[in-house]
C-alpha cells in the first residue's frame, strides 16, 4: 500500500507544474522558459539604503545576510531596495490589581519599493507587517530588553517576508521574459 501510495503521489505531482522556488539549472517546468539567471544573483544585486533607527539598520543587515547569503552588500547593485518603517507598541493585558501593563504587542510596519540603479520608477512595490508579543515584568531593565526581542522578531519576519516577495518577483520576471 505504501509504495503504491508514493506511486501515485509522484504521478499526481509530475503533472501539476509545481516549479521550484530556487531552481538554478535544472529542467523547467512544461511550457514554463528557462529562468535567464538565478533567483540568487538578482538578490545579491539589490542594494538596501542604510536607515537611521536601531529597526531599520536591524532591517537592513537581516535583508542583506538573506540577499546575500552572508555577504556584504552588493558592490555592483542592480537595484535599490528603498523603504521606510512604522514601529508601533501596544499593550493586550493589564494585571486587575495594579493596573499595570504585563504583556504587549510590537508591530512592525514596512512600506518598501524596488527601484532599478538609476531610475526613480519602481519596478516593484510591497508591505509587510512584523508581529510579536511580550511579557512586560516589573523589573525596567527587563522589560525594556523583553520589548527589543520583540522589535527583533517582528524585524526577522518582515525581512523574511520581503525576501520572498522579492524572490517571487524575480521568478516571474524571468518565466515573463522581461
Amino acid at each position: 500500500m505504501r509504495p503504491a501510495g508514493l506511486v501515485m503521489l509522484s504521478l499526481a505531482l509530475a503533472g501539476c507544474g509545481f516549479r521550484p522556488l530556487y531552481l538554478e539549472n535544472g529542467a523547467p517546468a512544461a511550457g514554463a522558459p528557462q529562468q535567464k539567471a538565478s533567483i540568487g544573483r538578482e538578490l545579491a544585486g539589490i542594494s538596501v539604503q542604510l536607515g537611521a533607527t536601531r529597526e531599520s539598520i536591524l532591517l537592513r543587515n537581516n535583508l542583506i545576510f538573506a540577499f546575500t547569503g552572508g555577504g556584504d552588500d552588493s558592490a555592483n547593485p542592480v537595484h535599490r531596495l528603498d523603504y521606510t518603517i512604522i514601529k508601533s507598541a501596544s499593550p493586550f493585558t493589564v494585571e486587575a490589581g495594579s493596573g499595570r501593563q504585563s504583556a504587549a504587542f510590537v508591530t512592525i510596519q514596512v512600506t518598501y519599493q524596488l527601484l532599478r540603479i538609476g531610475s526613480l520608477d519602481p519596478v516593484f512595490r510591497g508591505r509587510a507587517i512584523g508581529r510579536a508579543s511580550f511579557d512586560k515584568p516589573a523589573q525596567r531593565f527587563a522589560a525594556i530588553r523583553a520589548e527589543r526581542d520583540a522589535e527583533d522578531r517582528a524585524v526577522g519576519d518582515v525581512s523574511e517576508a520581503i525576501r520572498n516577495a522579492l524572490a517571487s518577483y524575480f521568478v516571474q520576471k524571468s518565466q515573463s521574459g522581461s
